[in-house]
């Protein structure tokens, strides 16, 4: 039935009768019901308008998942037995809609996710109170020795010793899906990982991490 739903409003009413006390991402869900009830443009082309072309992210969109994408990495989920060791794989195709709705599923490279966070750091996306406030830590997570952590409206953030943003990111896997992506204020770096298959993602980042900050 899931994948079924091409149309978003078919995915909302998926949701509705039958999932929706299940599903963490329903704010999103709803979120990009109000854009398209605000805007009177669909969701994907109201994003693809309003943030990938105007971000310039040119190998950015919104994939069907039946169709054959040129340069587009599909994704594989392992199948385990009853003692969690991997027998095989199986394509994550039906563990989402087949095009991509509020709560994820556009595909794009590393390169557009660099792309992406430098246009909204420099205001071409949100207004400038809007840019500062998604920018900067809200809220306290954790208080360590030599670091704190704080969330934010989009990202995560991680503060120095000496209350100095250290790093932002965000992270995000599901099914055949792990991302992860960190932006270094002194430097002016980011780092990206984007798998098409579950791995130890902050094992692999915080070696890139330890290079870029030695």
């Amino acid at each position: 039935m899931y994948f079924n739903c091409r149309e978003f409003n078919d995915l909302c009413n998926f949701l509705c009768k039958e999932y929706i006390k299940k599903f963490l991402v329903y704010i999103f869900v709803l979120l990009g019901l109000a854009i398209e009830g605000v805007t009177g443009m669909s969701y994907r082309e109201y994003v693809d308008k309003n943030i990938f072309k105007a971000a310039n992210m040119q190998h950015t969109k919104f994939c069907a998942m039946d169709d054959v994408n040129e340069n587009t990495a599909e994704g594989y989920d392992p199948v385990e037995d009853k003692e969690g060791n991997i027998i095989s794989w199986r394509k994550n195709i039906f563990s989402y809609p087949p095009i991509g709705s509020p709560d994820g599923g556009a595909y794009l490279t590393a390169g557009d996710l660099d792309i992406f966070f430098r246009a909204l750091k420099d205001g071409k996306l949100l207004s400038k109170e809007s840019t500062e406030e998604i920018l900067k830590p809200h809220v306290l997570q954790k208080e360590l020795p030599d670091k704190t952590l704080m969330t934010g409206y989009a990202f995560f953030f991680r503060l120095d010793k000496n209350k100095k943003v250290y790093r932002i990111s965000k992270e995000g896997g599901n099914a055949g899906v792990e991302a992860m992506f960190g932006y270094y204020p002194e430097i002016d770096t980011t780092s990206v990982i984007l798998a098409n298959q579950p791995c130890d993602l902050w094992d692999m980042y915080y070696e890139i991490e330890a290079l870029l900050i030695e």
